[in-house]
């Protein structure tokens, strides 16, 4: 597994952005509840050095999402309307903001135009299945300039674990331990992809307006769990990619 990117000189260079960064420091924080230095003696013996430097310096700088921002014909800023919104997927929105606030996820609100180098995508609220609750979306595909299309989409993706993977994990333990007894244990980490902070070139792309790389951390954590704390048979679900 190659190592994760940093911001690309282009970004690097963006005087605009820079600019904006220096001016208004406070919004664009680097949170985490992760002890990166604790992490990083767990991981001290993982042979892949690049991959894991990459990785504790995005959680110290923040991680930066393979976007190549260079080839595109970007403009320094720019807002992807949201349509209309309803009274009550717009109370659900601000609700949502207000929770995201809290959690140390958003920074607190500002108004009035997008600074130099932001970048907000339209916002939607969908039904979650089976459920009369809402599931918050931020539109990173939405029009001309969005954020996915800065992505190479050959530079991302992963096979998630399957059944035949569990079914392999299974008859190894078998083999190993005969007919001892077998628990199986499902977990799941709350706003798991929120959990890795993004670089602040790339948060000011990430602007929310209302009214108007977890897969490779989750690698080495599970390298840590088989290697480290010998914890066998681990399996994990699929990733998608988060708005952290």
């Amino acid at each position: 597994m190659a190592a994760l990117p940093s911001p690309p000189l282009s970004e690097l260079q963006n005087v605009a952005a820079l600019e904006t960064l220096q001016a208004y420091p406070h919004p664009f924080r680097i949170v985490s509840p992760l002890d990166v230095n604790v992490f990083e003696q767990l991981i001290v013996s993982h042979p892949n050095r690049p991959l894991v430097d990459s990785v504790c310096r995005g959680f110290r700088e923040g991680f930066w999402p393979f976007a190549e921002t260079s080839s595109g014909d970007f403009p320094v800023s720019w807002e992807e309307p949201t349509g209309p919104l309803d009274d009550g997927t717009l109370r659900f929105a601000h609700d949502y903001a207000v929770e995201e606030e809290a959690a140390g996820r958003y920074s607190a609100p500002f108004f009035g135009d997008l600074l130099p180098g932001m970048y907000s995508m339209p916002i939607h609220a969908v039904p979650k299945p089976h459920s009369d609750k809402m599931r918050f979306i931020n539109n990173h595909s939405a029009g001309k300039f969005s954020l996915n299309s800065m992505i190479d989409k050959h530079s991302v993706g992963m096979r998630p674990d399957n059944v035949q993977d569990l079914a392999r994990n299974l008859l190894h333990f078998r083999s190993i331990y005969g007919t001892a007894p077998v628990w199986l244990f499902k977990s799941d980490i709350a706003n798991a992809y929120r959990l890795l902070p993004m670089h602040p070139l790339w948060q000011l792309k990430q602007v929310v307006t209302v009214n108007d790389l977890f897969c490779t951390f989750m690698s080495l954590l599970l390298w840590i769990a088989i290697h480290v704390r010998h914890i066998s048979c681990l399996c994990h679900g699929p990733c998608w990619s988060g708005n952290t």
